[in-house]
């Protein structure tokens, strides 16, 4: 039944956004109680930490079979284009990640989402070290890696309702995150 209230719950916010979660619909969905869904999350906070969780999860899998095929810093690359392309196909779910589920982190889900974040980020990470060719607890990895999320992060952002239309169709944005990227990871954090 968790699973069922969880997939019926990140399919809600997939069509609809955050707006969209209803726990009373989940129940009528699912044919149970109004109560019965908080027997499997304590509250609404709960569940929007779970959605967040498992939308983390859909990331870092995505970042993780995209590098696959290409070898260095290609790969580090392909995580970007993967996490932009992440945000334009999921821009609920996107947004749900780190908007409201990133707030009020006391639930046991909280820790889930955390624990995924930490997991998705570790693929970012591990491809940076190889590149750098340091040991994937080495500072200068996490900071690369932190970089890059950055600036990845901050035009998928922008992606999302076309906000980046306002710099102009001038702008090739995967060109610009491939060379910020690269210069990135020649650079390092400053």
């Amino acid at each position: 039944m968790r699973a069922k209230v969880l997939d019926y719950a990140v399919e809600q916010v997939r069509r609809g956004g955050l707006e969209a979660l209803s726990v009373a619909a989940i129940a009528r969905a699912l044919k149970v109680s109004t109560a019965a869904p908080y027997k499997h999350f304590p509250n609404r906070a709960a569940l929007v930490h779970a959605v967040g969780a498992h939308g983390m999860q859909d990331l870092g899998k995505a970042m993780a079979e995209a590098a696959q095929p290409k070898n260095g810093s290609e790969r580090v690359v392909a995580i970007g284009k993967a996490y932009l392309s992440f945000a334009r196909k999921e821009p609920n779910l996107f947004a749900t990640m780190f908007g409201e589920a990133m707030t009020d982190l006391k639930t046991i889900e909280a820790d889930a989402l955390r624990s995924a974040g930490h997991d998705t980020f570790a693929v970012l990470r591990k491809e940076v070290a190889i590149v750098l060719d340091v040991d994937f607890d080495a500072p200068i990895a996490g900071e690369t890696a932190y970089a890059l999320w950055s600036m990845v992060h901050g035009q998928s952002v922008l992606a999302l309702d076309n906000r980046d239309a306002v710099v102009g169709d001038v702008i090739n944005t995967e060109k610009v995150m491939r060379q910020m990227t690269l210069r990135i990871l020649v650079a390092g954090p400053q």
